[in-house]
């Protein structure tokens, strides 16, 4: 049987440390599988060793409460991290409190202070910037593709058009 890289039973099951390792654990499962992209576990796993490991360490997960949440999205907040930004920390601290329930390690998940999210949108692309976009995008693309053609090129595991089939292949 293939072996964790981390052992779930150094630390007690109920304290902070050891359930976020196993929610970073149970991510990476989640990215092996393809239900979840490399950068956006890469995104949790950060902010849950970074943000909330540093805030929350010392706690047992049953120990935490509404308030603890909301004085450690100030500290947060007073960082300076935007507000779309905070709402992506409370997801990943949700995990969290997920797995401690479905352990049985907590009886309820304590409630999460809503966070309004200002966004800042960026301008939308005049006709010609976006025609300059996509023929530059186009000539780089050209550019690093030196890649030289086989007939083993395929493209979504069938044979690309502009590649023939051989015949030793039928």
């Amino acid at each position: 049987a293939e072996q964790m890289a981390w052992k779930p039973e150094a630390a007690p099951a109920h304290h902070f440390e050891t359930l976020v390792e196993r929610v970073i654990l149970l991510e990476r499962d989640r990215v092996a599988r393809g239900e979840l992209s490399e950068m956006t576990f890469r995104a949790n796993a950060s902010r849950l060793r970074q943000y909330w490991l540093p805030l929350l360490d010392n706690k047992r997960i049953q120990d935490i409460t509404h308030y603890d949440i909301v004085q450690a999205v100030g500290v947060l907040s007073r960082r300076g991290i935007s507000s779309v930004s905070l709402a992506q920390y409370l997801q990943s601290l949700r995990l969290i409190f997920k797995l401690a329930h479905a352990e049985n390690l907590i009886a309820h998940i304590p409630s999460f202070p809503t966070i309004r999210k200002h966004t800042t949108p960026r301008g939308a692309f005049t006709v010609t910037e976006y025609r300059n976009l996509v023929s530059t995008a186009r000539r780089l693309a050209k550019l690093h593709d030196t890649k030289p053609i086989t007939h083993r090129d395929r493209a979504g595991g069938i044979y690309t058009k502009t590649v023939s089939v051989t015949c030793s292949q039928i």
